[in-house]
């Protein structure tokens, strides 16, 4: 794109404009020195008496940019946001343009090299090129300054780009031949050597296998790989970036009015349209709402881009060898270089022994008769859990009675895997006598463990009084101990339908935090809200942790409370006051008891309650696409 010139005296030449790069900053303090590529400037002076006549050649696009930079200035745009990712770019162009009239060493034969300089690599500014090297790539139009080389765009703002300036997405030039498609967790990206998850990086294992992960080791296994060989962890490639920081602070909260800003604060959320004065952030949209059939109809145009979800915790499950191989608390794992329990890291001692620990400090160890230990790190950290059937690892439990409807629905979930049983690991608990419920698809005995009986109650809201007896679940649990092998800790009750893959997704951007998830804000103005509601309670590995350490504090500080309480109300407030943090997953279940959900909106997690086994299958069914819900009635 041209611009008008400024009034300089220049010659301009199609070899010497080929040689500036696109960066060329106006008013920067390092004025020429900015310029990342070497610009060939000709200073010809002519004495015409006692004054140098100075004349510049100066080749035509850096006049056209110190142009733009100038005009956008004259227009009151900030170009701060250009100019601090301007680096960015320059690394991401990967080639640096040759200068065709560079004089070879005498004697040395000239190869002839490819022009890339008529094109952009990477993240570079496209709008003079309007093409792109890159396989696969369309150079998509940001503002009149700029645009860049894109596989796909969308009008408005990207929440993954550095600034919230809106794109016009007008395609300059035509789109590179070749297949631009990164490549999906799990898949070989050496080829692609792009990720299409945020948050992630192509890392080579070996010239023959590279995949996109968070996080790599250098000649450590991979937990999730085929075999227990060492990595590289060569990077090949850029780094897939997740959803900038300006994101948070000037996009619009989940549920409100995104209209003028099209974009959303909370990852995973698209702004949707539902007419010209109002649009909403939501994970997903559908015209018709069957459950209020009277709502006005939505058109879900999509405005701006979707809010990205970090990376987090990988998604791919442990391999067998590793369940097999690596080692559990306190034993050897200097040949292995892995540990089964979660948050474990294996910790030389020295050249003779290694131990999987939480932590290790180098120096004198009291508890190994103060011998030395070097604390050297071997192997990756389990911090997705046991991640049997799906990562991060999930250890559910349920409380029941045996003889009611409730163990026939939860024979109806151990018949066909669902339920509970798709979690990485189970307890069923139960007040009754110990109770074989049958055998899992898998061929694993299911049966009860019992759990002392307490009084139940009426608490201060006109709820049960349980507390007590959950508080006697809660001790079987830690003393099981099972949970430590996990990522996250929840407790479902029988009449919740729960999604195992569904919470997984919703909890991978928290692994290894210190958190339980509150799930319901029914009553936002009232000081208990928003709380977390007692059909589907998620705590987090280190949260459980923190509570099995520490439960003794709330029983000295709220033991006289709890007849009065439920076991959701004590665990919101003992977490609280033993200092675990929060997070809000207001669709972690559609609970009937606080606000709702459709058992078909695949937003939610978890949904409750339901008191038969034909209820419970329903809902499942209408979750797993087996039925759709019958269409709302028409009145006339």
């Amino acid at each position: 794109m041209r611009s008008e010139q400024l009034p300089l005296t220049e010659r301009t030449s199609s070899d010497i404009e080929d040689e500036v790069h696109h960066g060329f900053r106006w008013g920067s303090k390092r004025s020429f020195a900015g310029i990342s590529l070497v610009v060939f400037v000709a200073i010809t002076i002519v004495v015409c008496g006692r004054s140098p006549t100075v004349e510049v050649i100066v080749p035509a696009r850096v006049v056209n940019l110190v142009s733009v930079q100038k005009g956008k200035k004259d227009h009151g745009e900030d170009t701060s946001d250009q100019e601090k990712h301007q680096e960015e770019d320059e690394e991401d162009e990967g080639q640096t343009e040759e200068d065709d009239d560079t004089k070879k060493q005498e004697g040395e034969e000239e190869k002839e090299e490819p022009d890339f300089s008529k094109c952009s690599w990477g993240r570079a500014n496209c709008n003079a090129t309007k093409c792109c090297n890159s396989p696969g790539m369309q150079c998509y139009e940001q503002t009149q300054w700029y645009a860049q080389c894109r596989q796909s765009c969308k009008e408005g703002p990207d929440p993954t780009h550095w600034d919230a300036l809106p794109w016009t997405c007008k395609e300059l030039g035509e789109r590179s031949d070749g297949d631009g498609k990164c490549s999906a967790p799990g898949e070989d990206c050496s080829k692609t050597q792009c990720c299409q998850t945020p948050g992630t990086q192509c890392f080579q294992k070996n010239k023959d296998w590279a995949v996109c992960k968070s996080e790599c080791m250098e000649g450590a296994p991979d937990l999730e790989d085929a075999n227990s060989d060492p990595w590289s962890c060569k990077p090949l490639g850029e780094w897939t970036r997740g959803a900038s920081d300006w994101v948070a602070e000037q996009c619009t909260p989940e549920g409100e009015d995104c209209t003028k800003t099209q974009c959303c604060a909370a990852p995973g959320m698209q702004c949707y349209q539902q007419s010209e004065y109002y649009s909403q952030c939501k994970p997903d949209c559908q015209a018709k709402n069957p459950d209020a059939p009277w709502d006005p109809e939505w058109s879900c145009k999509e405005l701006g881009g979707r809010t990205p979800v970090s990376a987090g915790a990988s998604a791919g499950k442990l391999a067998d060898w590793a369940t097999k191989e690596c080692k559990e608390e306190n034993t050897d794992c200097r040949a292995t270089k892995c540990c089964l329990g979660n948050d474990m890291q294996c910790y030389e001692k020295n050249k003779d022994w290694a131990v999987c620990m939480e932590s290790c400090e180098p120096g004198q160890h009291p508890e190994d008769n103060n011998e030395t230990w070097s604390c050297k790190e071997l192997g990756p950290r389990l911090s997705s859990g046991l991640a049997l059937k799906g990562s991060p690892s999930l250890f559910c439990w349920s409380l029941f009675q045996t003889t009611t409807y409730e163990m026939d629905i939860m024979k109806a979930q151990m018949d066909q895997g669902a339920g509970i049983f798709q979690c990485d690991d189970y307890a069923l608990l139960s007040t009754d006598d110990e109770t074989v419920l049958g055998k899992t698809p898998d061929g694993v005995e299911a049966k009860t463990i019992q759990v002392e009986k307490a009084e139940i109650t009426q608490s201060v809201d006109g709820t049960a009084g349980n507390a007590k007896l959950f508080i006697n679940c809660w001790r079987v649990i830690v003393e099981d101990g099972r949970w430590k092998r996990h990522a996250w800790i929840i407790k479902v009750d029988p009449d919740a339908v729960i999604i195992a893959s569904r919470v997984r997704d919703h909890l991978r951007p928290h692994v290894m935090e210190n958190v339980y998830v509150v799930n319901c804000n029914a009553f936002p103005d009232s000081p208990n809200f928003p709380m977390m509601y007692g059909s589907v309670e998620i705590f987090s590995f280190r949260a459980i942790r923190t509570y099995a350490e520490k439960n003794g504090q709330c029983m000295e500080d709220m033991g006289m409370m709890l007849p009065q309480w439920g076991e959701d109300y004590f665990m919101t407030h003992c977490l609280d006051h033993i200092g675990v943090g929060r997070i809000s997953d207001f669709t972690s279940v559609g609970d009937n008891v606080c606000t709702g959900g459709n058992c078909a909106d695949a937003a939610f997690s978890a949904f409750h309650p339901f008191k038969s086994t034909d209820d419970w299958q329903q809902c499942w069914d209408l979750a797993m696409g087996k039925i759709t819900n019958p269409p709302p009635p028409v009145w006339t």
